[in-house]
């Protein structure tokens, strides 16, 4: 896959510098860099099966629960809070 084009390229690059061996020399260094892609996306695509193989055995809860950021939601609480008790001491201190 990306080693054989990483071959290809690599021959084509060393005839462009017109060197007469250099060629060779490029199309291995362009095999060797197709082949330690593939190898990296092979083992990200077998992680992420992994992965999705685990999340599917384990059940699933709420998903509009699990969105929601708790801290969020809790500091728009706490403000609300301090701003109704300063109300009311506000109301208090008047009276």
């Amino acid at each position: 896959m990306l080693c054989c084009a990483g071959l290809f390229g690599g021959f084509i690059a060393g005839m462009a510098t017109g060197i007469p061996w250099m060629p060779f020399v490029t199309a291995s260094i362009g095999a060797g860099a197709g082949i330690l892609a593939d190898i990296k996306i092979f083992r990200s695509l077998d992680k992420r099966k992994e992965k999705e193989e685990n999340d599917t055995s384990i059940p699933q809860h709420n998903q509009s629960s699990s969105t929601m950021d708790p801290m969020c939601c809790g500091l728009s609480f706490l403000g609300k809070r301090k701003k109704k008790d300063a109300e009311i001491q506000q109301e208090n201190v008047t009276s």
